[in-house]
Formats: C-alpha cells, sequence, structure tokens
C-alpha cells in the first residue's frame, strides 16, 4: 500500500510537472553590476610592453638608444646639460665646478664631452686624463664663459686615445692654484668613465 501510494505521488508530480510547461528553473540571485561614477577613478593595473620590468629598463633603453650598447650606464641628465649654470643662480661670492657631463660610470668611446659650470679664477678649468693607476695620461683645459666673480658655463672635447686598451679612465677637472702656496688643485672634481 505504500508503495502504491509512492508511486501515484511520483506520478502526480510528473503530471503536474507536465502541465505546468516542463521542469521549475533554478532561480539563482544576481549582484548587481554598478557603474562607477563619473567622478570616480577606476583603478587600472598598468600594461608593460613585453620584456619591460619598469623604470630600470626606461633607462637601459635610453641609453642604448644614445650609444646603441643596452650596456652603457648611467648617461648625464639632458636637463642639466642644456642649462648646466640653472641651479647656481647667486653663486657669485662662491668658487666652485660643477661637473654635469660625463656622470661617474658612464660608458664612452675614444673621446667624451665635457659640460659643467663655474665660478674659478679667470674661468680656467683645466681637465686631466688618468689611468687606473693615477698616472697622466692627457691634459687639456677649457674656458668658461665668465669667472673671478661670476658664474659661466664650459664645454670642451676630451679625446681618450691615450687610455686606449685601459677599462677605466679617470677624467679630473680643477682650478689651477695661481698662489705659491696650497694645493695645486682648486675644487677637483673626479670621475671614473667605462672605455668600451
Amino acid at each position: 500500500m505504500r508503495r502504491a501510494s509512492m508511486v501515484a505521488a511520483v506520478g502526480m508530480a510528473a503530471l503536474l510537472v507536465v502541465a505546468c510547461g516542463g521542469p521549475a528553473e533554478e532561480v539563482v540571485a544576481e549582484e548587481p553590476v554598478t557603474e562607477p561614477a563619473a567622478s570616480e577613478e577606476v583603478e587600472q593595473e598598468p600594461e608593460e610592453a613585453e620584456g619591460s620590468e619598469g623604470p630600470e629598463d626606461d633607462a637601459n633603453e635610453v641609453a642604448e638608444a644614445s650609444t646603441g650598447d643596452p650596456a652603457a650606464g648611467p648617461l648625464p641628465d639632458p636637463d642639466r646639460l642644456a642649462d648646466p649654470c640653472a641651479a647656481h643662480e647667486g653663486r657669485e661670492m662662491d668658487s666652485f665646478i660643477d661637473l654635469v657631463a660625463p656622470v661617474q660610470d658612464q660608458v664612452v668611446g675614444d673621446e667624451v664631452e665635457l659640460v659643467g659650470c663655474s665660478n674659478v679664477h679667470e674661468a680656467t678649468v683645466v681637465w686631466h686624463v688618468l689611468d687606473g693607476d693615477g698616472e697622466l695620461l692627457d691634459e687639456g683645459f677649457t674656458t668658461a664663459t665668465c669667472g673671478t666673480g661670476c658664474v659661466g658655463e664650459f664645454s670642451d672635447v676630451v679625446p681618450l686615445e691615450a687610455a686606449a686598451g685601459e677599462p677605466v679612465a679617470y677624467l679630473q677637472v680643477f682650478s689651477p692654484n695661481m698662489a705659491d702656496e696650497g694645493p695645486e688643485q682648486l675644487e677637483l672634481v673626479e670621475v671614473m668613465v667605462v672605455l668600451q
């Protein structure tokens, strides 16, 4: 009897399903999708170009573009190259040399551009090229646009043929001391460049 009533109940349920047009669909509540307001910023992950890993790669690309060598190392700041004395307004009473180019560890060829700003005696800026042992290989000088109480830019092209075969060279820039006593080199600045 129990079995007969179960069969009858299942049969009635089947008839009810057929009479109502098929099995009932399962209703799933979905969360409403909201668009951000016009004033809200949508945070997106920055897309990186293939092979790019960040700012360091950008610097390497700049170095490669300017020298053709992906391992070119650091380069001078283009803004400072354009105006080497911009940061030195009002230093008419100070004696100084600010070397803008080359920069420490810059990779160079058989010559290097020397750029800077100074306020030195008679605007004379002397340069020396030294090897890794400190031996003098070459020397020369350039004259700034102003000196002895005024700030001026200087530039020169320093040949590095005398350092051929060396892995690095040291470039010293200074003002010669015209006094009878004291150091021979005033306001000395030294950078190491990598020779390719």
